[in-house]
C-alpha cells in the first residue's frame, strides 16, 4: 500500500519537475535569443560611435585649420591696411615732391 502511494506520489513530482524544466528550457532560449539581439544592437551602436568620433575628429581639424587660416587673413588685412595708410601718405606727398616744396604749393608761385 505504502509502495503505491509513493510511486504514485514520485510520478507526479517527476512530472511537476519535467514541466518546471521545460519551462526553464523554453525561458532560458529566450534569454538566449534576447541577449543575442542585444548583443546586435550593441555592435551596431559601437559602430555609430566609431563613426561619430571619427566625425568629431575630422570637424575639430577643420575648425583648427579655419581658425589659422581666418589668422593668417586678419594677419594680411592688416598689413594690407598699414600699407594702404602709407601710400595714402605717399600720394598726398606727391605734389609736393614734384613741386619741390614742402606744403604742396610751387616754388615759382612765389606764394
Amino acid at each position: 500500500m505504502f509502495d503505491c502511494f509513493f510511486r504514485q506520489d514520485n510520478s507526479e513530482i517527476i512530472e511537476q519537475l519535467r514541466a518546471d524544466l521545460e519551462g526553464l528550457m523554453t525561458e532560458l532560449s529566450d534569454l538566449s535569443r534576447r541577449n543575442d539581439e542585444l548583443m546586435t544592437a550593441k555592435d551596431s551602436d559601437l559602430t555609430v560611435i566609431r563613426d561619430l568620433d571619427s566625425q568629431l575628429k575630422e570637424y575639430k581639424r577643420k575648425y583648427e585649420q579655419a581658425k589659422t587660416e581666418l589668422r593668417s587673413v586678419k594677419g594680411l588685412q592688416n598689413a594690407l591696411l598699414f600699407a594702404l595708410s602709407d601710400w595714402d601718405t605717399l600720394i598726398s606727398d606727391i605734389p609736393a615732391f614734384l613741386t619741390g616744396s614742402q606744403d604742396g604749393r610751387s616754388a615759382a608761385d612765389g606764394s
